[in-house]
């Protein structure tokens, strides 16, 4: 493996897999030149102490890996296979000291590790397979199909000769000692029972060059063992949480850009490292697997001036001056001044809209200047409710909105109802409004005697005329 191409948290783990912890926010340079210096002090023959580990979590985080490295082969334009290929050796160095610990911890934890160096195997094999040149030597993973669950007899072996391996550009390899020296440890492992010892009086043996160090080893030794192990374990922990970087593969970061006029490039570079931040990442990895965010124009582009860039800065850089318009400047300034408060839009929300377009521009902005822009284009409730005037500060703007708010909310809200059950009536609100006196607006007048009621189809009674 070459150092130059493992990930941060891969050189974490090898660090801190020979007692050196350090923290995910180092420069990944310097973590880089000392990986390298412990190296060449293990080869030469020092010796590390070699911590304990959580199975549970070096399961989870090789199970991701080898998502990330079955696609790479799937997938061969992706990386490099130089990267594949120092994946693959890190994944079975690790896998191997799993596999070793989970010999004293639950059933399931040794054959899930089983499963996964299983899976491991047969992807080196598809990898071996793909190409002829030094770029496709994969690792002889070990073989776990002859492991005798009921064996549990010491078995000593003699050191195994060491294979020369050099990397192609002349670096020291990564996965020498404690782990995986560069020797096939399969044929070594084969025979090996790695059956379940007994609980608390169990030692198992292991070549001294397979592990230079650890617990009971000996350094030029033929062989060492693991000495009584009880069957609770305390495992052990960083000083602070420790983040692996980049333990979810960027292809299901859900992050792509098209290079179509209704994507913008900045909201996607800065979404990118936003990310890898979060996850204990650096902008290396996002450079190294660039070409996982591309689709459409956009990967059609990329592959266009893959060659010609060296750093994930001078791709952020291409992309602007390819995907930008060429006068983006002027255009993001006239964007700004024309930028209003929306009707129901929040002063918050505003705010931070018009902070966002500034900081996109390539040059600082005074905060004054901020400051009259953001007050320019308020909404006319906010410009003639806030004493403008006196507001000296974005802070002081974004606190004065909140007051007003808090009035409008309190204004719209208020009801001077009474209820109608009240604990204390004496002190209940009463209302004061006089009663108004009625107004007569029209008087009909009642006969005292009523007319007896007549049907219209009678004719009109008439009295005869009495005779003379």
């Amino acid at each position: 493996m070459e150092v130059d191409r493992l990930k941060k948290d891969e050189i974490l783990y090898e660090l801190r897999a020979r007692g050196i912890v350090r923290s995910s926010g180092e420069d990944f340079g310097e973590l880089r030149s000392l990986l390298r210096d412990v190296l060449k002090r293990e080869n030469s023959g020092e010796l590390f102490d070699e911590p304990e580990m959580d199975p549970e979590e070096e399961l989870m985080i090789c199970d991701g890996k080898l998502d990330e490295v079955r696609y790479d082969i799937d997938v061969p334009s992706v990386v490099s296979p130089r990267r594949v290929r120092t994946l693959l050796f890190h994944l079975n160095s690790r896998l191997v000291r799993c596999f070793t610990y989970c010999t004293f911890t639950k059933n399931d934890q040794r054959e899930r590790c089983k499963k996964l160096l299983k899976e491991l195997k047969a992807a080196s094999v598809i990898f071996k397979a793909t190409g002829s040149s030094a770029d496709y030597k994969a690792p002889s993973v070990v073989s776990v199909s002859t492991c005798h669950e009921d064996s549990h007899s010491l078995v000593h072996h003699s050191a195994p000769s060491l294979r020369s391996y050099s990397t192609a550009d002349g670096q020291d390899p990564v996965g020498g000692a404690p782990f995986m020296r560069q020797f096939d440890l399969s044929e070594e492992m084969r025979s090996m029972s790695l059956g379940e010892p007994d609980e608390t009086r169990g030692r198992v043996s292991f070549p001294a060059s397979a592990f230079a160090c650890g617990p009971g080893g000996r350094a030029g030794s033929q062989n060492f063992s693991f000495g009584a192990v009880p069957r609770s374990r305390q495992v052990s922990r960083d000083p602070e949480p420790r983040k692996e970087a980049m333990s979810i593969p960027l292809h299901k970061w859900g992050i792509t850009f098209s290079g179509s006029k209704e994507g913008s490039v900045n909201s996607f570079i800065i979404r990118l490292e936003e990310l890898a931040e979060s996850r204990g990442g650096d902008t290396s990895e996002l450079f190294q697997g660039a070409i996982e965010f591309f689709t459409d124009s956009a990967l059609i582009w990329y592959r266009s001036v893959r060659h010609q860039l060296q750093n994930w800065e001078e791709l952020k850089t291409s992309l602007r001056r390819d995907f930008l318009p060429p006068d983006y400047e002027l255009a993001l300034w006239d964007e700004l001044r024309s930028r209003k408060q929306g009707r129901d839009e929040p002063v918050q929300t505003y705010v931070s809209c018009m902070l966002g377009l500034v900081e996109r521009l390539s040059s600082p902005v005074a905060e004054q200047l901020k400051l009259e822009l953001v007050m320019r284009n308020l909404a006319p409730y906010y410009v003639q409710n806030m004493p403008l005037e006196s507001i000296i500060s974005i802070t002081h703007l974004k606190e004065a909105a909140r007051n007003l708010d808090m009035k409008k909310h309190l204004v719209a809200g208020y009801d001077n109802r009474t209820p109608r059950v009240v604990l204390e009536p004496d002190l209940a609100c009463k209302s004061f409004i006089p009663r108004r006196p009625a107004i007569i607006h029209e008087v009909k007048a009642v006969p005292a005697f009523p007319q007896p009621f007549v049907p219209s189809f009678l004719p009109p009674f008439s009295v005869p005329p009495l005779p003379l």
